[in-house]
Formats: C-alpha cells, structure tokens, sequence
C-alpha cells in the first residue's frame, strides 16, 4: 500500500511543477518616454443613435488591430485615445469651451497677487523662490490680458447681439428718448391718401409737422 501511494505522489510531481511553469507569464515593465505636458482639447459630442454607435464600433475594431504592441504604455495610450477622439470629433462635432466668468477671473487674480506678495517675503530670505516669482508674474499678466480682452468684447454691441439678441435690443431702445410724433393720426391718414392718389407730376410738398432741413 505504501509503495502504491509513493508511486502516485511521484507520478503527480512532474505534472505539479509543469503547470506552475505554464502559468508564469514575462513581467510587463513601464518604461515612459514621454515628455510633454498634456494640454485640455475641446470636449466631443458623441452618437445619438445605435446605428452610428454601430459604425464607430466596427471603426474602432479595424483601427486597434493596426496598433502596434504594447512597448510603450504612454505612446501607446496616446494612439489609442487620439484615434477615438478624432472620430468623434470628425464625425460627431466638438463642444465650444466656455469662457471663464470675469468674477472669476478677478478673484483669482486676488489670489494669485497674494501668493506672490508672500513669495516675494520669502525671496528676500531664499532666491531659489525667484524662478516661481517670474512664473507667477506671467501667469497674471496673462490672466489681466485676457481680462481687458473680454471687457472689451462685453462692451462690443455686436457680440452683445450675438450672446443675447432682444436682451440687448431691450437694453438699447429703453435707454433711448421717447419721441412723439408731432402729427395726429388724421392728418397722417390724410397726408398718406393723398400721396397714393397723386398723379404722377404732382410736386412734393413738405408738410408742416417734418422738421425742415438746416442749410447746407
């Protein structure tokens, strides 16, 4: 019985140590070689229908097969997102990126010239703060142009009519002074009849309620 059992155990070692040996896969590394800053894009619109849903799909699946292997996780990351993105933006549109409120702007303009008063506290004792000044200068400089240049837009009656068209037209007319005419409705009737029923070498005369003309 012994021996029975021994021969078992030693006839299932090999089959033990060869099914460890099939699990082991290679150890995937990253390795990254990318070294630019990403940068926000303009959001995408997507499908509305399972019809266009079906075409990205079979899109999708012959762009990936073309992909190379992974070697570089963040190139290869970027491939496969830049292939989707384009897609949509090409077929389904892109969003507009909304404008910062100039509330906004002003407030963390508040924020940073605090933050740089407390670097500028701190450079008098440690200069490795000055790089981070000169950033930060920068930074609000163009926060300040950006500022100026919507300001500038907001006074525009032409962007105003583009944002918001009878609100500015409301604004515009009521602002206006209040002009009666300085004829009745009889004598406006009568002045148009006759006009309509003129021939046609009748002389114009001017009537007595249009101002008259200052000289030339």
């Amino acid at each position: 019985m012994h021996q029975r059992s021994c021969k078992i155990n030693k006839s299932l070692k090999p089959v033990t140590q060869e099914d460890k040996s099939n699990d082991s896969q290679p150890i995937f590394q990253h390795t990254s070689t990318s070294t630019s800053t990403p940068k926000p894009i303009p959001g995408i619109k997507l499908p509305k229908s399972s019809t266009q849903w079906s075409e990205a799909n079979a899109f999708f699946q012959l762009v990936f097969r073309s992909l190379d292997a992974i070697s570089d996780i963040d190139s290869f990351a970027n491939r496969f997102q830049e292939a989707i993105y384009s897609y949509f933006a090409a077929n389904c549109g892109t969003l507009k990126m909304k404008s910062k409120p100039v509330e906004h702007i002003n407030r963390d303009i508040r924020l940073l010239k605090t933050k740089l008063r407390n670097l500028k506290s701190l450079a008098q004792i440690d200069p490795r703060f000055n790089n981070e000044i000169r950033m930060l200068s920068k930074q609000i400089r163009a926060i300040l142009k950006t500022n100026k240049i919507l300001k500038n837009d907001n006074n525009n009656i032409s962007s105003q009519l583009k944002k918001n068209f009878w609100k500015t037209c409301n604004n515009i007319f009521s602002n206006s002074t209040l002009q009666s005419p300085h004829l009745s409705i009889e004598a406006a009737t009568n002045f148009f009849k006759n006009i309509l029923n003129a021939g046609d070498r009748t002389a114009f005369r001017i009537p007595n309620w249009i101002d008259s003309l200052p000289a030339p």
